[in-house]
């Protein structure tokens, strides 16, 4: 866990009722409260990338937003509703093989609603920019792909099928906003239950 480290006794005292919030922040502090979920290390979670990220827009240390894909839910009960928001950093920009610079990414906070937060520690997760021809004939091949199921649903059948669709322009930021991409919790996240 980065960041403040509270030892046991005084992190409940300093907390007051956030302490559940803050739970992961304790030293050692694995206990779920009442009515509260834990989401183990190991889990993923799916999120949407709220601004274009590129090398050239975002260095080290530098903070982006996104939002969760999916909720955190157990049962019917939803712990964390799908779009709140998640805060990630860039943890460095590194060079492939060939010398381009790609990002490696992390997230590290969950907010409940504006104020509330839970941090979070997951595996960081690195894109390289991939060669231009493969990105067009994949990108090609999946619009061609999603059209012709739409065409399909529309028509029910048919022999026309529908024209390609373009490719990525050059320059595009590596990863584009709308980007989902899926993380790996490092700890366990603990979140308290719902309105508290």
């Amino acid at each position: 866990m980065r960041g403040k480290r509270w030892n046991r006794e005084g992190c409940a005292a300093a907390l007051g009722l956030a302490a559940a919030l803050m739970i992961a922040a304790c030293g050692g502090g694995n206990a779920v409260p009442d009515g509260g979920l834990r989401v183990p290390r190991g889990a993923t979670l799916s999120v949407r990338i709220s601004q274009p990220l590129s090398p050239a827009s975002h260095s080290a240390g530098q903070t982006f937003a996104a939002t969760l894909d999916a909720p955190l839910e157990k049962g019917a009960k939803i712990f964390v509703p799908a779009g709140a928001r998640v805060e990630g950093v860039v943890e460095a920009t590194p060079r492939d093989d060939a010398g381009r610079r790609g990002l490696t990414l992390r997230l590290v906070r969950l907010y409940l609603d504006e104020q509330q937060f839970l941090e979070m520690e997951t595996d960081p997760v690195t894109r390289f920019p991939r060669d231009q021809r493969a990105v067009t004939e994949n990108v090609n091949a999946l619009l061609g792909l999603e059209d012709k199921i739409a065409y399909l649903a529309e028509t029910g059948g048919g022999a026309r099928e529908p024209a390609g669709g373009a490719a990525p322009q050059a320059g595009a930021p590596l990863v584009p906003m709308g980007s989902l991409m899926v993380f790996t919790l490092a700890s366990d996240l603990v979140v308290p239950p719902p309105g508290q």
